[in-house]
């Protein structure tokens, strides 16, 4: 790319061990209809020949930019890096084995540009590793509420009736569209995933909190790849700690900025903390098959006064899948850390 233009879109790819999947994922940037356009590649330290792939591109097409990461940083930190160095108008993200629309970003641009926009939203078509697929239509809301309502999406679902409680990809950051200038301004950035989780829902949380205006457009332009080791969606073990700490970060942000005071908010914190302790419970025994160990990640959430206080608040719990077997270990966690 000549360097006298005007970039309009920095999209930032951390790569680590990507596979199989890169090419595929590469080739749909390097097919994107919007010239004036960077796609930085983070490279983490890949093991597998990730790297090699990404020099392949970037030699081919010169709007490709590759960043070497001295140690592995993980995806937060590496997401970071890319922030550092972008040049675009707007700044956009994606995960080294989805793939996107030939006209995703050009689309996504011209109505951000033309709209005086901070963000915009995208369905995504998320694919399952049975190769069933499925696109989510995200519910109308004005531009001047959007951003508070994905800023409530982030901390969590409310009800039953929630409409974004299906949505998935509400809150993720890949099928959107961000202003650098608000990034800078607010100077956000991606939390240190070696710490804590959800670094993805912790960025949006903090950028529609900033946003004046956003907007969705209704073409599913994104493709996510579910359950084939993803960066996203891999659903092995993560160690309580970095639960606990995602929790008091979100908790701080909100308390800090006198978001608990609306009841809504303080609903859909409380059960983002029962619905997070109870999946980090579930999956410590699937993984440690451990009685003892369990009940020492169970005294470790006890401890915490937030935990305590969610629990004790409420008696009931709101899941996006339940079941019975759900609903029974959550009434038995709840007995023991209010009694």
């Amino acid at each position: 790319m000549d360097n006298s233009s005007i970039i309009k879109v920095s999209v930032i790819v951390p790569v680590y061990n990507a596979g199989v999947h890169l090419k595929k994922c590469l080739g749909s940037l390097s097919s994107q209809t919007l010239k004036e356009m960077e796609i930085i590649l983070v490279l983490d330290c890949p093991t597998d020949g990730s790297d090699k792939v990404a020099e392949e591109f970037a030699q081919r097409d010169s709007r490709f930019r590759i960043l070497r990461n001295s140690e592995n940083l993980h995806i937060g930190n590496s997401r970071n890096e890319g922030l550092k160095v972008a040049k675009g108008e707007y700044v956009a993200f994606c995960d080294h084995d989805d793939y996107a629309a030939p006209n995703m970003y050009e689309i996504l641009y011209r109505k951000a540009h033309s709209e005086e926009l901070d963000l915009v939203c995208s369905p995504a078509t998320i694919i399952r590793k049975s190769g069933k697929t499925y696109m989510e239509n995200y519910p109308f809301l004005p531009s001047e509420l959007l951003p508070f309502a994905i800023l409530k999406g982030t901390v969590g679902i409310s009800s039953e009736n929630d409409e974004l409680k299906d949505f998935p990809s509400s809150g993720a950051i890949w099928c959107k569209l961000f202003k650098r200038s608000v990034i800078e301004e607010f100077n956000l950035h991606f939390v240190d995933t070696k710490k804590l989780t959800a670094e993805d829902l912790l960025f949006l949380m903090e950028y529609a909190y900033r946003s004046r205006r956003a907007e969705q457009v209704c073409k599913s332009l994104y493709h996510h790849v579910l359950e084939i080791g993803n960066t996203g969606s891999t659903l092995s073990y993560i160690n309580p700690g970095k639960i606990i700490n995602y929790l008091k970060y979100l908790y701080d942000f909100l308390s800090t900025n006198s978001l608990l005071s609306d009841p809504d908010i303080c609903s859909r914190f409380n059960n983002t903390v029962k619905i997070q302790s109870l999946i980090t419970l579930h999956r410590d025994y699937t993984y440690n098959q451990s009685p003892l160990h369990l009940w020492r990640i169970v005294k470790e959430f006890k401890s915490e006064r937030i935990v305590r206080e969610a629990f004790q608040t409420s008696p009931s719990c709101i899941f996006v899948h339940p079941t019975m077997a759900r609903r029974f270990l959550f009434k038995i966690l709840r007995f023991i850390i209010c009694y």
